[in-house]
Order: C-alpha cells, then sequence, then structure tokens
C-alpha cells in the first residue's frame, strides 16, 4: 500500500523502469531533441579531435624531416633548390617564402 502512494504521489503510476531506454521514451520533445542535438555535437567534436591529432602528427613527423635535411644541407641555397615546389609542410613553406625574399633582395 505504501508503494502505491509513494509511486502516485512521485507521478510515476507503477512504473519503476528506469533504465536511460524508457526515460528517453518516455521524455517529451523538446527533451529528445536536445539530448540528440548533444549527442550528435559529441560525436562531431571526437570526430574534429581526432582529425586534429592526426594532422599535427603528420605536421610533426614532415616537421622533423626537413629539419633533418635542413641540418644536413651545405648551404641554404642548394637545401632551397633540393626542396620539392608543392608540399604541405608548414616549416618546408616557410623556409621556401623566406629564401625567394631573400633572393629577390639580392637582386
Amino acid at each position: 500500500m505504501e508503494q502505491q502512494i509513494a509511486a502516485q504521489v512521485v507521478g510515476l503510476g507503477g512504473v519503476n523502469d528506469f533504465s536511460l531506454w524508457q526515460l528517453f521514451i518516455r521524455a517529451d520533445f523538446v527533451v529528445k531533441f536536445v539530448i540528440l542535438l548533444l549527442l550528435s555535437s559529441s560525436i562531431y567534436s571526437w570526430a574534429l579531435i581526432f582529425d586534429k591529432y592526426r594532422l599535427f602528427k603528420k605536421i610533426n613527423l614532415s616537421t622533423s624531416e626537413f629539419e633533418n635535411k635542413f641540418w644536413k644541407a651545405k648551404s641554404a641555397e642548394s637545401l632551397n633548390n633540393s626542396l620539392p615546389t608543392k608540399t604541405e609542410d608548414p616549416l618546408t613553406r616557410i623556409f621556401r617564402q623566406g629564401m625567394n625574399e631573400l633572393i629577390k633582395t639580392k637582386r
């Protein structure tokens, strides 16, 4: 008798299933929308995090390769001539731009 009274006071009407799925099913449209929005935003955020992690790992690898080439090169001009013209490595691009400006000022 006390359980029925307690259930009616709380507003459960005798339903004792508190699983996440049942709570989601019984929720209002606005609550469902917010939960789905938060879930999709979380998945999108984690996808961005993993993508940036891979990108920075790739950049670190290419930067260390460029540094090895830089210190082994006999001169900056020979390094500049041996570098590929199209590259995604930011350090290589900065070096090439700097060398191009240096060559322009020498002329």
